[in-house]
């Protein structure tokens, strides 16, 4: 086996060499030697580099019987090791690029057997076809499965400033998850969304307050609080002034709403500004 860094991408020679070495394990196949061509692909795929494992399975789609070779990475998308799981992966996603649809099917499969190949490929669907993403995702949000609504968030940032609306309808079916980690993915998202896009944020915000339960204004106020500390580093230089103007004079106009959630919420942010900036 070829020495190959165990992080990082590769340069042109040993992108070179793990061409050759799968092109070997496909001329195994053409020769009747099945099991030493699925041990030799198994071998360059058991690696701890994404890298690697991404190649080996593009140049698995070189070879010219498609169903040979799709019945050999259906096995090894069930191998115990991950690298092995990983490159099948790649292999089919690969080979569906003229079928968005049949890779949404991939990551909905593998979200829990190579979750970091499939949040990659998830910020790759999201640059590439938005719209099927739109439609995929807020299913997820509404499944039994914890992992897949963490899922779910993924790539939501990328899309953050061109369609806050969605994105924040995207949040508003999450506001009631009881997972700690949904809760993070959604204030890691609401904070994108308000930096980019503070004045379609603030109403959703304020509407969720109002309409919502004591237990929800908790967990609002604690995204709510990271935001104030954003706007407070003085060292940020990616703040708006729409982000900044539009946070201050929300603050103090929440302050003094006759809601008493909104009032309270708008009182303790002003508090904690004062505090932060002290």
């Amino acid at each position: 086996m070829m020495n190959i860094k165990d992080v990082g991408r590769l340069d042109g020679i040993q992108s070179q060499n793990i061409e050759e070495e799968v092109d070997k394990a496909l001329a195994l196949l053409d020769a009747n030697k099945e099991e030493e061509a699925i041990e030799k692909l198994e071998e360059l795929s058991k690696t701890s580099n994404y890298f690697v494992r991404e190649l080996v399975g593009k140049c698995m789609t070189k070879y010219q019987y498609q169903n040979r070779i799709s019945k050999i990475a259906d096995g090894m998308l069930e191998h115990r090791i991950y690298g092995i799981r990983a490159a099948a992966f790649f292999f089919f996603y690969n080979l569906y690029q003229d079928k968005p649809e049949k890779i949404v099917e991939l990551l909905e499969e593998h979200y829990n057997t190579v979750p970091y190949e499939v949040e990659s490929i998830i910020y790759e669907m999201w640059r590439r076809h938005p719209n099927i993403m739109k439609e995929t995702l807020p299913k997820w949000l509404s499944s039994d499965n914890e992992k897949k609504r963490i899922v779910s968030f993924h790539g939501l940032e990328l899309i953050a400033d061109k369609d806050p609306n969605f994105v924040l309808e995207f949040l508003s079916q999450a506001l009631g998850d009881s997972s700690l980690e949904v809760q993070k993915k959604f204030t890691h998202i609401l904070i994108q969304v308000v930096r980019s896009r503070p004045a379609e944020a603030y109403p959703y915000i304020r509407e969720w307050i109002i309409t919502g339960s004591e237990k929800r204004t908790r967990a609002l106020l604690v995204s709510l609080k990271k935001i104030m500390s954003i706007y407070s580093q003085k060292g940020l230089k990616d703040k708006s002034a729409d982000f900044m103007n539009l946070t201050r004079f929300v603050v103090n106009e929440w302050r003094n709403e006759q809601d008493k959630k909104l009032a309270s919420v708008g009182h303790k942010l002003a508090v904690y500004l004062k505090r932060e900036s002290s």
